[in-house]
């Protein structure tokens, strides 16, 4: 998948058909990056930065660092073009094109009023001389050959010419101190060789010890083959999750569920028509059943930004109510995930679920790490459920200021709603234009401006 701050628009929706401009936007957030000194997008949580990564248009360079020309921005926002169409066709292109900016640009290449040296070398250097031109002779090298070569002093001379002879050393005691050295390399020279000797023989013995475990390993396998049990293979690292459109295809018109319920008898393998049953009977208010078979369907993945994928999917195509069995199954398995924590808390309320099911999320999430504004999100709609409103603004009124971007647009659309909920035109308009301005996604849209259109 990669990186959430270097995947492509194309990436992040999780398409299936990508190419080479993929890569061009890549290797535009890398040359973005070398030039301003940050990434485009930038966030707290991977949610906002794959939301960002699909919506939003990169902050311009130049407002970054004022010294950045406007060719090396073109450059750069057209390697950020949110339709490969757009892109670069080839990461050379990108290069050729970045390379040309760079080299027509102006450099600040030193401090503000500093001069900056000339070139050193002369013109007649690097380029015939034009007609009556006078060019400077190229001056020689300066000689650094020393005038005065000194000799180095003989060490040993000069030590024992600095010694009294008084103080030299006789020639017993020489040999005593020459002998005891030759002893003491000696006993290093055994002690190593112990030292090897004992690794060598853990050595030796961890081999054997290996080898009597695969032979027991083959003997097993051997026994189990004989017993027509089929052994799994040894997998170090997980493999990469299929394609979203592998994990979920549900068409707009739902069937009957007792129609469906025979055609997936019928066709236990098609995975569209499983996914269709789900969607039946969380419509039948059947959610066990739902669960039960959204969590066969979803066995495969085992990354939390792939259940992040796939409910911001079904966030886009209107599916809130089958992103909320979707995110509880990726929350069941990874629980301490912040990002799936809140965008479960956000499909319970936008599908509007029973306060019941609310409160033990709220509660689960008090046993676990978690980020404190999911938690008053699901505070402030239990009690705009439990008929206190005004507390429930009061509430939203704490944490917008301080929203992550990635959950601003949602909570602006919830306070809009609660305004509504208390006849307050004037405020629930403000929140809706607020949240309309916040660049919402796809599925929030229509919402918002249905809403605005109906108080107007």
């Amino acid at each position: 998948m990669g990186t959430p701050q270097y995947i492509s628009p194309e990436q992040a929706r999780g398409d299936r058909e990508i190419d080479g401009r993929t890569d061009v936007y890549a290797f535009g957030i890398i040359l973005y990056e070398i030039v301003t000194g940050q990434v485009p997008f930038q966030s707290d949580t991977t949610y906002s930065i794959i939301h960002s990564q699909i919506f939003d248009p990169p902050p311009l360079p130049t407002e970054i660092k004022g010294d950045i020309s406007q060719q090396l921005e073109v450059v750069l926002l057209q390697a950020l073009q949110k339709d490969p169409a757009d892109r670069y066709a080839t990461a050379g292109d990108l290069f050729s094109a970045f390379k040309t900016a760079l080299t027509d640009s102006s450099t600040a290449l030193g401090a503000a009023n500093n001069e900056i040296l000339p070139d050193y070398t002369p013109v007649a250097a690097t380029r015939p001389a034009a007609a009556g031109e006078t060019v400077a002779e190229v001056p020689p090298l300066p000689d650094l050959t020393p005038s005065d070569v000194v000799e180095e002093p003989d060490l040993e001379e000069a030590f024992a010419s600095a010694v009294p002879e008084s103080a030299a050393e006789p020639a017993p005691a020489k040999r005593r101190r020459r002998t005891l050295r030759w002893i003491g390399i000696g006993l290093l020279i055994a002690v190593c060789s112990c030292v090897a000797l004992s690794i060598l023989g853990s050595s030796l013995d961890r081999i054997q010890q290996e080898g009597a475990d695969a032979v027991r390993a083959a003997a097993t396998e051997t026994a189990a083959a004989e017993n027509g049990a089929a052994q799994p293979p040894e997998v170090d690292d997980p493999p990469p999750d299929p394609p979203l459109d592998d994990l979920i295809r549900i068409p707009d018109n739902i069937r009957p569920t007792d129609e469906l319920e025979a055609l997936v008898a019928d066709n236990p393998d098609d995975i569209q028509l499983r996914w269709e049953l789900v969607a039946a009977y969380i419509r039948d208010d059947n959610a066990e059943e739902a669960q039960a078979i959204a969590s066969e369907l979803l066995a495969q993945p085992r990354r939390p930004i792939t259940f992040h994928q796939l409910g911001e999917r079904l966030f886009i195509s209107g599916r809130i109510d089958v992103a909320v069995i979707v995110l509880e199954e990726g929350l069941r398995r990874f629980n301490d995930d912040r990002m799936l924590q809140r965008m479960l808390m956000t499909a319970y309320i936008f599908s509007e679920q029973p306060l019941q099911r609310v409160q033990n999320l709220v509660d689960n999430l008090q046993e676990l790490p978690h980020d404190e504004e999911t938690i008053l999100m699901g505070e402030a709609y239990l009690a705009a459920r439990d008929g206190r409103p005004e507390e429930a603004v009061a509430i939203l009124d704490e944490i917008i200021p301080n929203a992550d971007p990635g959950s601003l647009t949602e909570l602006l659309y919830f306070k809009g709603r609660l305004h509504v909920t208390l006849d307050q035109p004037d405020a629930a308009l403000e929140s809706f234009r607020a949240a309309l301005d916040s660049r919402p996604p796809p599925w929030l849209v229509a919402a918002i401006e249905r809403e605005i259109e109906q108080l107007e």
